[in-house]
């Protein structure tokens, strides 16, 4: 899907993906393999944290 939006890495962009753990690193790993620099690409992992709510 990134690749048919034409999400290209020209101009060196900062890219942000938030989300669940997994889907973050999957996102980011596409982007980077698509030639997106690693530091540009900022991410926020969001996700149950196993606390329990009184």
């Amino acid at each position: 899907m990134l690749t048919q939006r034409q999400f290209t890495p020209t101009g060196n962009p900062d890219v942000y993906v938030c989300g669940p753990t997994a889907f973050v690193e999957t996102i980011a790993e596409h982007l980077i393999a698509m030639g997106h620099m690693a530091g540009n690409v900022r991410t926020e992992r969001f996700g149950p944290t196993g606390a329990i709510r009184a």
